[in-house]
This record gives C-alpha cells, structure tokens and sequence, in this order.
C-alpha cells in the first residue's frame, strides 16, 4: 500500500481540523494513473477517521456503490467520501453525494491522468449522448478542469505534480446545532405546523438545511397521530432519530394497503417525497386531513423540478415552507458553492414557481415577427460564449422538470443536437472574442468580475426562447425490423424506436428525422406565438436538409396537447403508466416534413385513433398492421403490452377458447396472479403461452397470411 508523504499528510490532518472548527466541507481531486489514484484514496482512509463512503463501479477502500444507487442514501449523514469518476463521472451522482456530507468532511475525486483526460471515453456518456459506445467529452472536461484549477478551496494531488492544498481562510468557529434542539428557523417552523389548519405542507430546502430532523421532530410531538413514509426505510434515519424508536414508520405500498383496509391518523409525512412515484403520492395524501412533505429540489435530483412544476401545481392548495441556513455545515460551504456554480444548481424557489416549460400560446407565430429574432445556434456558440450557454441553460432549468447537469453535458459534447433560440434583440447573439482554451475558461471562472456578470446578465434579459433538437432514425432495414420485432433496442432515436417497438409506426426508425428534446419561453414572453415561431423555424430547416418529420415526447395534459397541435403536431401514440418523475402519462407526436413523413404520421395517427375507439367498445376486424403486430407477438419477441389492441380484436373474432389471453385482455391482474390462475410456473411461461395461443388463433382466421408472415419474421429476424 502507497503511503502518504509525510509533509503532505500532516497538512492534510491540520486542514481537516480546521474545517471541522469552522464546520465546512471541501473537495480533494486525486489525478493520475488508475491504480495510483486508487492507492492515494485507500491511504486517505487509513490516515483520516471517517465513514469513507465509496461511489464507483470498483472501490479500493470497502464496499462501493454505485451512482444510480445514491437515492438509497438520501437523507443520510457520512463523514468523508470517494467518487470514483475514473471511467465515468456522474456529475448529477457527485452532487448528490456531496449532500450527504457532513461538516468536516472531504469528498475525493478521483479522476484520468489531467493532461489525457479531456481525450478519454467517458462512461457517462453512455446515459446523454445516445451513442452505442463511451465517447471522449473534451469539452465539458475541460470546463470541468479549469473550474477545479480556479478555486482555491479545491486540493489538488496529481501524480505528475506536487501536491496543492490552499489553508482554508480565516473563519469564525462553527457550532453545530444542539443535537435534539431545534435551530431558531426550525423552531418557527414548529410553531407554525403545531398550529396548522388541514391542509398540504411542502418544506422545500437545499441538502443539508435540516428538513428530515425537523419533520422527525414534529413526529415526535404527535406520537400515534402521525404515519411516516419514504422511499426507503433508510432515507428517514435522520427522522427517526430525532421522532423517537417508536415513530411509525410505513413503506408506501404498506401504507397504502393499510388505509385501505380502514387505519386512520391525521398527519401523513412524507420524507424526500419527490423519490416516490407520484400517483402513489396522490393517492397516500387522500387519506390523511394534514400532510407534510419534505423534498429536495436541485438540479441533480431527477424527480424533484417533477414534483414541483407537475404535481404541486394541480394541487387546489398547498402551503410551502423554507429552510436556508445550513445545518449540516456552516455557510457559504467551499464545496457547496464550488458544485452550485460548476453544475448552475439554482435555488429551489426560483425553479418551483417558473411554472409550465412550453408556452400556451394564443396568436400567431407570425405575432412575434419584428420583436423577437429566431437563430439557429451550434453547439460550438456554447462552447465560445460561456454566457450564453449559462442563460439558455438556466432557461431549461426554470422551466423543465428534467433539466439536471447531463444537459449541461449533452449542451458541450453531444453529437447529433441542434439549437434555436429567440432574443430580445434587433442583432443575433454577436460572435465574442473568447477563445475555446482553457485558460480563457479558467480566467472566467476564476475573476468574476463586474464585466462578466454584467454580459451573463445581458445574455439573460435578451434571451427569450430557446428550442433543443436531437437527430434520430436511419437505422438500416434489418436493424430498424428487430427492433420493431422486440430483438434489438440500440441507443438513440427514443421516439423513433418507441413508435416501432410499442407501436404501429414500424417504419419510423428508417426515416430521418429530429426530436424535440426541450422547449423553453420565459414567462414574460409567452401566449405571444414566440414558441410556434421557434417550431417552424426549425421545422423549415430540418425539411431543408432532408429530415422527414419532427417529433415530441410530453407529459400530456390538455392544455400542453393544444400548444403542439397549434404547432401543426399529430398525435400517435400514448403510454399506458405514469411516468414518476411527473405523474403525467407520456405522449408522442409527429410533424410531418416530407411525403414519407407524411405516410408515416398518417398511418401512425389513424392506428392511434383506431386503438382508442376500440377501447371505447368499438368492434373492429383485423387488418393488416394488425397481422403484422401479431406476427411481432407470436413469432417474434414483440412485448404483449404493445400488441394488446391487436390481441383484443383477434380474441373479438376467434371462436377457439384462448384462455391465457382472454384471461389477461377481460381481467387485468398482475403477471405472477395470472400465471398462478393458470397453473404456469411464472411470467416466462405465461408470455410463452400467450404467443402460443396467438399463432393458433391467427391460424384459426386465416392459415395463408400466418404462414406468410412466420416466414417474414423469420427471413428478417435478427
């Protein structure tokens, strides 16, 4: 094992006393070869006291966890932590673990050797930039770099170089609250919710402002007149604590079975109540005359803008509560100011009442014509005009619940996106004379002066509307048909995937085509026409350059469908879940820009339609693109809930008795009841079954076009 230099060593133990003493938390960044950085960071933990949690796909030091898993650690409290980011840096996972640091504490980023790591595959690329393959991010890597070179509070151990640590500057001592005792901002809090009326209480706060001991607190002063729930039993450990051994504490589907069955209290809290899937949330809250909700709303917390600007918004009333002194750690944190303005985190208030992403317009996009300008911008304008990167991402940021740091990335480094923007101003955005180096970005970072904020400001006021659009499609024939037959699901073209796997439009991943991935209007700007404005610009373009249709994915709501539909959009498709992050189920529409676009959205619209009058009662025969998707179903691996309209018209006609699918199309029940119901040994076998039974009650109505197209999914198959 690699031992610490002394010298080195000994700075490090004084500087972690001093930020105990003045209760702050700091980044160290380890830099070098793979196993070089792994023995610094195992030597890091024989040398200093702490919990050393481990984030990574490997650890050197204890078990590790792996990013995707940090929801299960909300709420919990660590002293020092690894991120492991040598093959993959999870910028949305960092900040989040960065959450559950306590004062005193370093969190260690390891990282590439520095000089080769802006030209190194990045395994996070995989999750934002829709490529089969890791992809080297030399953009945001560097803009990442150059922000850890410029703050000083930000130690730095590179293997090629000696070590810099910068003392942490002069501070008054810190105190921590008074374990048990409220803070004087909590203790108001109290106050308020001792003497609530009925209604909803939503305490929104940064990490680490204390909201899950508050609400333990409060818990304890209702004793049986109160259940709690959360995500997981872990994440309310700090609730527990402070509520007291006997605090009831429920899972969610335990909770809801219970007040089902008749159990009854007055108060619901909820903690981080923005992890759990919204539906579930609804209906909990139906139960209960008073409920508090805790949750987090920052820019690395995928849930959290969705339960603000989707959920709270239908709720007829509801009461929000703040909290922003830190509890875990003083003010002005080194590491929590270094992560809000790397990643632009904003603060919660302003992102929870931005309201609705697209505009409700109510004119013409010609209305606009003469106030606004619509430009098409390329991904290198944001990789030269830092401002105008900041101000079109803190525009998505207010208005779209999905908005996290990998679209920064995707903003820097994604191939395949296009961008159009609208500004106040009678000129585009002027060409600036920064330079892409480093050095620029670092100067940037590094000065903030009055100049700077004054140009980020400006870009912001005249920064209107922006569009984001992202290529998909064209997929050859024998790939885009296994993916259409359950076979292959390749990264990329969401949309035109999904119409072909879950729906009738098999052709759509053969067809070129762009997706919509964000729209955003300032609310000064809206009910304008500004949005429709930006819509056709874009599609005039795409139709120029050979795209066949665009196309969207939403959360529908009535008045979002009306906003695409002005914008010349069809309707094909709609799922059958709530989506978690907003309660909403997901739509998807096309606009049509070429005569095959046209074909394609015709058919996909028609079979749409088709499949909601059935679900209205309506009797209908086969026909084709039913053949086809029973063909999918039967002789391919085409999943039974994509085919269920086809199932459906296929049992209307059949005279043989089908059980399985009858079963499955006339009771809906859970996989594992049916398959218990028919004495099969799990879901694998009913599936089987179900396909087994399709191709005999296809043979049954017409035994030509069966054998015609078992030979068609066979031919193409794979």
């Amino acid at each position: 094992m690699t031992s610490l230099p002394p010298p080195w060593l000994a700075c490090l133990r004084a500087e972690t006393a001093a930020m105990k003493r003045a209760g702050v938390r700091r980044l160290l960044v380890i830099s070098g070869a793979s196993d070089w950085c792994g023995q610094q960071a195992a030597a890091l933990g024989n040398a200093l006291d702490g919990d050393w949690l481990w984030v990574g796909e490997q650890s050197e030091c204890g078990t590790g966890n792996r990013p995707a898993a940090l929801k299960t650690l909300l709420g919990r409290e660590f002293l020092h932590a690894v991120f492991d980011a040598r093959q993959s840096l999870a910028v949305d996972a960092l900040a989040a673990l960065a959450g559950t640091l306590v004062a005193g504490s370093w969190l260690v980023l390891l990282v590439p050797p520095w000089s080769r790591w802006p030209r190194m595959p990045d395994g996070d690329s995989l999750r934002w930039s829709e490529q089969p393959q890791p992809i080297a991010t030399p953009h945001f890597t560097r803009y990442f770099r150059a922000a850890l070179s410029a703050d000083p509070a930000v130690a730095l151990l590179r293997q090629d170089r000696a070590p810099q640590i910068t003392p942490l500057a002069s501070r008054l001592p810190w105190y921590p609250p008074v374990p048990g005792r409220p803070t004087a901002d909590q203790g108001r809090l109290l106050r308020r919710l001792a003497q609530a009326e009925p209604g909803i209480y939503v305490m929104i706060a940064p990490r680490g402002r204390g909201k899950s001991a508050l609400a333990g607190m409060f818990a304890g002063t209702l004793d049986d007149a109160c259940c709690i729930t959360a995500p997981a039993k872990t994440a309310v450990d700090i609730l527990r604590r402070y509520a007291g051994p006997g605090a009831p504490f429920f899972a969610p589907d335990a909770l809801l079975a219970r007040c089902r069955a008749g159990m009854s209290a007055r108060w619901l809290l909820v903690d981080e109540a923005a992890a759990l899937p919204l539906p579930l949330l609804r209906q909990l809250m139906g139960y209960f005359s008073h409920v508090l909700l805790t949750t987090t709303v920052a820019g690395y917390e995928g849930t959290g803008r969705g339960f603000l600007l989707k959920f709270c918004e239908t709720l007829p009333c509801w009461h929000p509560l703040r909290l922003d002194e830190p509890l875990r750690w003083a003010a002005n944190d080194p590491l929590e100011r270094w992560l809000t303005e790397t990643l632009l985190l904003e603060d919660a208030e302003v992102v929870a009442f931005a309201g609705e992403g697209a505009p409700q317009n109510t004119d013409a996009g010609a209305a606009c014509a003469g106030r606004w300008r619509i430009g098409n911008v390329s991904a290198r304008t944001w990789r030269r005009q830092p401002a105008a990167r900041q101000a079109f991402y803190q525009l998505l940021t207010r208005a779209h619940y999905r908005t996290s740091p990998i679209d920064l990335r995707r903003l820097l480094d994604a191939p395949g996106m296009s961008f159009f923007t609208a500004t106040a101003t009678a000129t585009a955005i002027k060409t600036e004379t920064e330079t892409e180096t480093e050095t620029a970005i670092k100067t940037a970072i590094k000065t903030k002066t009055e100049t700077e904020t004054e140009t980020a400001t400006a870009h912001q006021r005249r920064l209107m509307a922006g569009l984001w659009l992202v290529e998909e499609g064209g997929l050859t024939a024998r790939l885009a048909h296994n993916v259409w037959a359950g076979y292959r699901r390749p990264p990329g073209s969401l949309v035109a995937q999904s119409l072909a796997a879950h729906g009738s439009a098999w052709r759509a991943p053969r067809l070129r085509s762009r997706r919509i991935s964000r729209i955003a209007v300032t609310p000064t700007a809206r009910r304008r026409g500004i949005g429709l404005a930006l819509i056709a610009k874009a599609a005039k373009q795409a139709a120029a350059e050979g795209r066949d249709f665009l196309s969207v994915s939403f959360g529908y709501t009535a008045a979002l469908w009306r906003f695409w539909q002005r914008a010349g959009f069809q309707l094909v498709r709609m799922g059958t879940h709530r989506e978690a992050s907003s309660g909403l189920y997901s739509a998807m529409a096309l606009l049509p820009l070429s005569d095959a676009g046209r074909r394609l959205t015709l058919r996909a619209a028609d079979g749409f339609e088709r499949d909601c009058r059935l679900a209205a009662g309506e009797q209908q025969d086969l026909r084709g693109e039913d053949w086809r998707c029973l063909a999918g179903f039967a002789f391919a691996q085409r999943p039974p809930e994509a085919c269920r309209s086809a199932l459906t018209r296929l049992i209307n006609r059949s005279t043989l008795p089908l059980p399985a699918l009858r079963l499955w199309l006339t009771q809906p029940m859970p996989d594992a009841t049916l398959a218990a119901r028919l004495g099969l040994s799990g879901k694998k076998a009913l599936w089987r079954r179900w396909r087994q039974e399709t191709a005999a009650g296809m043979a049954a109505a017409d035994t030509r076009l069966t054998r015609r197209w078992q030979r068609i999914c066979q031919q193409q198959a794979r």
